[in-house]
């Protein structure tokens, strides 16, 4: 008998319990979070401080758009409205992103050896000079750097390998021959041996390089961020070059996962960071149909360019690369000259030589031919 009233007390205290549980199942989801509307401040941007990263390989990964002329200005639009201060519509819930516009300039110059071994491998050696004329207290404000940047094997089509290198200006010496020489002469001299070390495991002797090209940028950027750092930014690349009396240039949008977010995130991280630039990259497509992905670099795209406008330029950029082509071309142009010196010579020795008369000839054309040659 107690039993039976121990299991109708226990049967009869269940019963709440189960009401609760079936009422739970029963309830809706909860709401996500909702994402914050609220503009985030930048954080301090401790990129490339001091030494770091100096000589170290980098794995960038950047989308690249060409963008017509005409369409320069509505797209540098579109994306200030779109993205600045706030961009909500790529935030997850739990992240916070901001985002600032910022107008720089860089001057790449562009060096290669005889053979061209970058050129011919879509790779690139620069050296990069940034400008920044509305932040000229900003501490990248004319930052210097000589940089490798190399195509990967066995990876995405929009990720590369960047090597960076500090730079030094030297006053010229006779003790240090190398201060003399092209991109080398310009490294900062404990970075040197580094420098040569990794051009020679790409088999290219650092001491044969030549300048190639000089390109011009106007970088209109907008950089994303979230509470630790900048890790995404869209630039407006507007390039121009001059070689000798050739002039030419593009434009193209460059979507790029930071180096330093990239380079040491784990998988799941890395997804997230490719998922963002898959977005945007859409989003941008769907502004703006007639836009369209060339992966090109940035020296290969323009030397093409330059050959495809100009007919001379191929011989013109062959020789500026290789001396022996130059000493080949002076020496022949030289033979060309002497050459047409004598011609010349020879001519001018013919018209001054008295003309002759033969004994034969009737004496009156004899003697006219001697009244004129006294006259």
């Amino acid at each position: 008998m107690i039993g039976r009233r121990l299991a109708l007390l226990a049967l009869l205290a269940a019963i709440p319990g189960a009401r609760l549980h079936a009422q739970a199942r029963r309830a809706p989801a909860p709401a996500p979070a909702p994402v914050s509307q609220v503009p985030l401040a930048e954080p301090v941007d401790l990129s490339d401080e001091g030494n770091e990263g100096i000589g170290d390989v980098r794995v960038e990964n950047e989308a690249k758009i060409n963008v017509p002329d005409s369409l320069v200005e509505r797209v540098w639009r579109y994306m200030n409205e779109r993205y600045v201060p706030t961009p909500t519509w790529i935030q997850h819930a739990g992240e916070r992103f901001g985002a600032r516009a910022s107008d720089e300039y860089f001057t790449d110059v562009y060096y290669d050896t005889p053979d061209m071994w970058f050129l011919r491998h879509d790779g690139g050696l620069r050296h990069r000079t940034r400008h920044i004329p509305g932040d000229v207290n900003n501490r990248k404000n004319n930052r210097e750097l000589m940089q490798v940047k190399l195509q990967r094997e066995n990876d995405f089509a929009t990720s590369r390998s960047e090597i960076k290198f500090d730079i030094r200006h030297y006053p010229k010496s006779r003790r240090r021959p190398d201060d003399n020489l092209p991109a080398l002469g310009i490294v900062k001299r404990s970075d040197r041996p580094a420098f040569l070390a990794r051009l020679a495991s790409l088999g290219i002797d650092g001491t044969k390089l030549r300048q190639a090209i000089t390109i011009e940028q106007r970088r209109r950027r907008v950089y994303l961020f979230d509470e630790s750092a900048v890790f995404f930014s869209l630039t407006l690349d507007q390039t121009s070059s001059r070689k000798w009396w050739m002039h030419d240039g593009f434009t193209e949008i460059e979507l790029e996962i930071n180096e330093l977010a990239y380079t040491p995130a784990g998988p799941e991280k890395r997804h997230r960071l490719e998922e963002i630039q898959a977005a945007i990259e859409a989003d941008l497509y769907r502004a703006f149909p007639s836009l369209g992905r060339d992966q090109t670099p940035k020296y290969s795209k323009l030397v093409h360019r330059f050959e495809h406008d100009h007919a001379l330029f191929p011989l013109a950029f062959r020789l500026s690369l290789d001396p022996r082509a130059q000493a080949g071309v002076l020496a022949g142009a030289l033979v060309l000259v002497v050459a047409a010196w004598g011609v010349v010579v020879m001519r001018a020795s013919r018209k001054r030589r008295p003309l002759a008369v033969r004994d034969d000839e009737p004496s009156e054309v004899r003697a006219r031919f001697l009244s004129t040659t006294r006259a």
